[in-house]
């Protein structure tokens, strides 16, 4: 039975992570900063993390879309009992393959599910639909190949965080209201589900969390200025205006950090399912900021997060 208390008190940051996050802020949210430049940063900063364990077997594939081909990285366990289709982070206009890595690692290895990770197309060059579609293509390109990824007949799900968990959502409704693939499980991990909400009346997170570290009102704006082309593109792409039964979805782990400002938005995505009687998993990660993913390597909050991930797919893969 999903169980949750609406009230969750502010909360300092997590002091592991402080230095970090200070550093983060300051080379990302440099004024005037080029996109190719931020691209580097973005990058070089995830790779100063270190790695979760022993790695998996990984190859590197291009998979064919309507908006031109797009790379992916196949993780491989020595058994794998069900596939895990899987999007970054990255507002949308960074991150790549190589960001979530380590942890896709760790869930491969520890969850037993082969991981398809995507690097979809990236905005101001790609605006809305691009990566959507991109992705949307993928996983049917993903389902009709799994005996080369996995072998065909196992567990099909889907994950993603920050843009990417904007991404899982709208394609897990996709594929729940047309004769898209099957899905059983989906991760959203710090997503961003209404786009809406920076434009009037805040909800309580974005006016707690909106001048904190890793993602600030004003970086989200800048993204959302990037990515879209028009108000009505952010409706469509915002799963908690869009979406009209829930009851359609697959089981759902949701991970939300306690003091990123789009919290409120996954604790309310978690609860539309819950209502509509979906099973669902929610998790907020005390003391911790937008992209907590990059952190398990500095913060306990953060490795419980990965810790509770890999359950939540042994649990799904393994049933």
């Amino acid at each position: 039975m999903f169980d949750f208390k609406s009230e969750i008190a502010p909360r300092a940051v997590d002091p592991a992570i402080e230095r970090h996050i200070a550093r983060f802020d300051a080379l990302m949210a440099e004024p005037g900063l080029e996109i190719d430049d931020a691209r580097e940063r973005y990058a070089s900063l995830l790779a100063e993390r270190s790695a979760l364990g022993a790695a998996v077997a990984t190859r590197d594939l291009s998979i064919p879309t309507r908006h031109g081909a797009i790379p992916a990285r196949l993780y491989s366990p020595e058994d794998s009992a069900a596939l895990l289709v899987y999007m970054h982070g990255g507002g949308f206009a960074v991150g790549d393959l190589d960001s979530p890595d380590p942890v896709l690692h760790a869930v491969s290895r520890e969850a037993g599910v082969s991981v398809l990770s995507l690097s979809y197309a990236l905005a101001p060059e790609h605006m809305y639909p691009v990566a959507y579609e991109q992705c949307q293509d993928a996983l049917v390109w993903a389902n009709a190949h799994r005996e080369h990824l996995d072998g065909p007949r196992k567990p099909l799900g889907i994950a993603g965080d920050s843009a990417g968990g904007n991404l899982t959502a709208l394609l897990s409704h996709w594929a729940a209201t047309t004769d898209g693939p099957e899905l059983t499980w989906q991760a959203l991990i710090n997503p961003v589900l209404d786009f809406l909400a920076l434009d009037g009346a805040l909800v309580g997170s974005h006016r707690l969390y909106g001048q904190s570290p890793m993602l600030s009102t004003e970086t989200m704006r800048g993204f959302m200025a990037s990515y879209f082309p028009n108000r009505t593109a952010k409706i469509e792409a915002s799963p908690l205006r869009s979406i009209a039964d829930y009851s359609l979805l697959p089981t759902t782990f949701v991970a939300v950090g306690q003091c990123d400002a789009l919290r409120d938005e996954g604790i309310a995505y978690a609860v539309a399912l819950a209502a509509a009687g979906v099973p669902v998993s929610l998790e907020v990660y005390s003391g911790m900021t937008h992209n907590f993913l990059t952190l398990t390597d500095l913060s306990v909050s953060a490795r419980r997060f990965v810790e509770d991930l890999v359950r939540g797919a042994r649990r799904w893969a393994h049933r």
